[in-house]
């Protein structure tokens, strides 16, 4: 599938296409979508059925440039580890704080992980769910030690 930025006007065009929102939503006909991202990178929209409100989901579109910048300031794809790492350096032994050491270490193990599920043939989406419940556990452990303090 071709990457094409998401704008509120085709959102709802782009979600009426997809089979899983079409389990969520009974129409598309009175769908209000509003746009809540105010980062540097994500492009951030909660859709809602006007007459269902209970048929509300948040889209998260991670374009491949940073966002406030414009497309002259391309990201890689593979940001979400370089992500992964920092956040684990800030877990890593309890300073609640980003330190070298410790990216290090996280970039080390997210590299490790990495290869060892490419080369178990871990489906791409997989990998990218491991990753991301890595970091969770990383900043639950990070932030549960902090409270016992």
């Amino acid at each position: 599938m071709a990457y094409k930025q998401l704008t509120e006007e085709l959102v709802v065009a782009y979600m009426a296409g997809l089979d899983s929102m079409k389990k969520i939503f009974s129409s598309f006909d009175d769908v209000k979508v509003r746009e809540v991202g105010d980062g540097n990178l994500n492009y951030v929209y909660i859709v809602t059925n006007s007459n269902n409100p209970e048929e509300t989901v948040v889209l998260k579109q991670a374009v491949p440039f940073l966002r406030v910048a414009g497309e002259s300031w391309p990201l890689d794809i593979e940001r979400m580890n370089f992500e992964v790492a920092a956040l684990i350096g800030y877990a890593v032994l309890g300073v609640r704080k980003p330190n070298p050491f410790g990216t290090i270490l996280g970039a080390i193990f997210i590299g490790m992980l990495m290869n060892g599920l490419t080369m178990l043939s871990m489906q791409y989406f997989w990998q990218d769910f491991i990753k991301g419940s890595v970091l969770v556990a990383a900043l639950a452990f990070t932030f549960g030690l902090s409270k016992k303090r």
